[in-house]
Parts: structure tokens; C-alpha cells; sequence
């Protein structure tokens, strides 16, 4: 079967990160056809925040499929950019040091059962969390892979789990690649 790609949900609109908070925005994927997923990228437009390492993501999308894509990785630095985290970036997201803005693999830093489980993350049932290397071994194919797509909720959550920071973004967008 064919592969085609596009953008088919955009959470414009300035989203405040709040300290020591956690805070979302969901959108709707309306199709009027039925389409599977075979891969997916989460496109940030200019995110901010003034400590790299507080910040935590997570996207659940149909029946509660979830990956935590970006925690804790840059440490102390400031961030100002526009990312791409896609199982095809190039590279994983630097621990220590500032991420510029660019295209990542999925990248988590901080122990599975550690700050990142689901009683943590507001609105989130007791699920399991999946996360990515180096923590886990998780990635969008390998959570979200063959989910269909009609009528579907996605919804990024960001976390900023320690208190002293905060941080914006202007909006994100989920793009598919698909396959009917």
C-alpha cells in the first residue's frame, strides 16, 4: 500500500508552562477516511524554558497509547527553538548540555519507575508509561505504530517537575506518515 504523509493536527496557540506543574493541550485528528499510522513526528514551535532539565513530555494518543518522548535531557541550560522528535532524527537529545534547535530521536533520561510514572503525569490513568533509550527502549513505531486514525484524540502533556523555572510554547503539531 501506498505511504503518504501530513500534518493532520496543529495545538496552536501559546502554551504556558507552568513551574513545578504540569499542563496539556489535545487535538483532535479528523479523517474522512481510515488511515494507519506507520510513522510519527511532534513538531515544536518555539519552545522556551530557562532550565533544560525540569521539562518532561508525553503524548497519549488513541486508547491511552502514550510515549514520553523528551525528559529531563539539556541540564541547566536555557532553551529557545524549534524541534523536531522523530524516531528518524539523526541523534538523541544531549543529557548535559543545550540542545539547539533540530530534528531528535526520542530521548529520556531518567529511570522508568522514577518521577515519569502515570500517577505523575496529571489526568493520566494508572497506564504504564512507555519511554525511549537510554532509559527505556521505546519509539513511536514501536507504541503508535498501526493505530488508525479517524476521529482520534491526541494530547501532549509537558511536565516541568521541579520548582524554580517555567517556560512557554508557541504550538505544536503532530504529523503521520500513513498508510491506508
Amino acid at each position: 500500500m501506498p505511504t503518504s504523509s501530513g500534518s493532520l493536527g496543529d495545538g496552536t496557540g501559546v502554551l504556558t508552562i507552568l513551574d513545578n506543574a504540569t499542563v496539556s493541550r489535545s487535538i483532535v485528528v479528523g479523517t474522512t477516511q481510515w488511515f494507519r499510522v506507520t510513522k510519527i513526528h511532534v513538531n515544536f514551535n518555539t519552545l522556551q524554558h530557562t532550565f533544560s532539565d525540569d521539562l518532561d513530555f508525553l503524548i497519549v494518543g488513541p486508547d491511552g497509547r502514550n510515549l514520553e518522548f523528551w525528559s529531563d535531557a539539556g541540564g541547566g541550560s536555557s532553551i529557545n527553538g524549534s524541534y523536531t522528535i522523530s524516531d528518524t532524527g539523526a541523534a538523541s537529545l544531549s543529557d548535559a548540555t543545550a540542545n539547539a534547535g533540530g530534528t531528535y530521536k526520542p530521548t529520556d533520561y531518567t529511570s522508568a519507575g522514577g518521577a515519569e510514572a502515570s500517577n505523575n503525569w496529571s489526568g493520566v490513568a494508572s497506564i504504564p508509561i512507555n519511554h525511549p533509550g537510554p532509559t527505556g527502549s521505546a519509539t513511536f513505531e514501536s507504541v503508535f505504530g498501526g493505530a488508525w486514525l479517524p476521529d482520534t484524540t491526541w494530547t501532549l502533556k509537558i511536565r516541568d517537575d521541579v520548582a524554580g523555572f517555567a517556560g512557554s510554547l508557541a504550538d505544536w503539531r503532530v504529523t503521520f506518515d500513513y498508510r491506508s
